[in-house]
């Protein structure tokens, strides 16, 4: 058991509150169990996420008083998903928010996937959503990287730089053969996916001698 963690709430400094929403917007595993959220009758994924992240705060506010003890500032949900903590409930604004999506701008306009699933901006529904607001609030929410096992980490050459491996003496890191590397598709013909960072990292080192980015797909 963690150090970090006390079953005892009036020890707690936060809440965390696992809620697996994001189960109806992406798929996690492949093949797709058939008890996962994403293959059952959807009528927009983002709003069915919406309603299963609302029912799980309802729970926590009609079953424990530790909601309203800080309005729910010390409460931590987690959006592991395509466009992150967008599809949040406004109710959990005062909430801290974890996602790999960092989108700091107020009242975005739009949703900037290319997956017709992912896609949260409906005007008749986002007032429902994190996003009538904003995406990511700095200085609260908290942006976490995309999932990576710690053994996969532990095989890397640049990670382990510097550290003995089985008693032999350590070795130094190879030298870097990708300048980027993106994990999907750099769609360079929808200058909207990625705010254009993608499609413009590629024309400036996309041609160039020594310069390699992986995974440039259209």
């Amino acid at each position: 058991v963690s150090p970090h963690r006390t079953l005892n709430p009036r020890d707690a400094d936060f809440f965390f509150v696992p809620v697996h929403g994001g189960c109806y917007i992406s798929r996690f595993t492949r093949p797709t169990p058939r008890h996962n959220l994403y293959v059952k009758p959807r009528g927009g994924a983002p709003i069915l996420g919406n309603a299963h992240y609302r029912a799980a705060l309802d729970w926590v506010r009609s079953r424990h008083p530790w909601w309203n003890v800080s309005g729910g500032a010390d409460h931590m949900f987690a959006f592991p998903h395509d466009e992150g903590s967008c599809v949040a409930p406004i109710e959990l604004r005062p909430a801290i928010l974890i996602s790999s999506w960092g989108r700091t701008e107020l009242g975005p306009r739009n949703s900037t996937t290319t997956m017709g699933e992912h896609n949260w901006y409906n005007r008749r529904t986002l007032p429902l959503m994190y996003a009538s607001y904003r995406c990511f609030e700095p200085g609260k929410d908290i942006v976490m990287p995309v999932f990576t096992s710690l053994s996969q980490l532990a095989t890397s050459p640049y990670v382990a730089e510097g550290m003995p491996r089985g008693g032999a003496a350590a070795r130094p890191a190879p030298k870097r053969r990708l300048l980027f590397h993106f994990r999907g598709q750099i769609l360079r013909y929808v200058p909207t996916y990625s705010f254009g960072i993608r499609q413009q990292l590629l024309g400036l080192y996309g041609c160039k001698t020594g310069k390699e980015i992986a995974n440039p797909k259209d």
